[in-house]
């Protein structure tokens, strides 16, 4: 019993050194035009140590089987472009220039706000929000379904459904 209970805090000490950041994606959708539609991601230090936050952005990605086909299609890229294969080239910052320092069990809230213009808008269907720490360590959370209304279509039809004047 006490070997259980000893490796079972090892391993959880050695998962808590391996990963000390949690990070939690989600959306905010305003139906009534209160306000603007929002990217939000919640940063857990879950390590016993101050970590400090230099970069938290939300990119624009591409689901895991868009990901292998490319692969399987593409065989020989070289590595230099496998962010261009994972993502698209839509990114929002999260945060403002100055660093963040996280204490032990600290919660970080973080937002960016979407506009209307055309510039906001996602090419691919999914967002994933990436954070790097000071001691370069970059974390990534899992990647969400975003809703179609954030999608450019390339079809010549904007991201609200209307025909575009050609």
């Amino acid at each position: 019993m006490t070997t259980t209970v000893t490796a079972f805090f090892t391993f959880r000490r050695f998962y808590q050194w391996l990963r000390p950041i949690r990070v939690t994606p989600r959306i905010k959708i305003v139906f009534d035009g209160s306000g603007p539609d929002q990217i939000l991601a919640t940063v857990t230090n879950v390590s016993g140590e101050d970590q400090v936050l230099v970069r938290c952005v939300a990119r624009s990605a591409y689901s895991i089987a868009t990901i292998l086909r490319r692969h399987l299609r593409h065989p020989l890229t070289p590595r230099r472009f496998y962010p261009t294969i994972r993502y698209a080239g839509v990114s929002f910052g999260l945060m403002g220039v100055a660093p963040i320092r996280l204490s032990a069990s600290q919660q970080e809230h973080l937002h960016y706000s979407l506009s209307d213009q055309p510039l906001c808008m996602f090419l691919s269907p999914m967002v994933q929000i990436e954070v790097e720490l000071s001691t370069g360590r970059v974390f990534r959370s899992r990647r969400l379904e975003i809703p179609k209304k954030w999608r450019l279509k390339l079809s010549g039809h904007t991201a609200v459904g209307k025909p575009t004047n050609a």
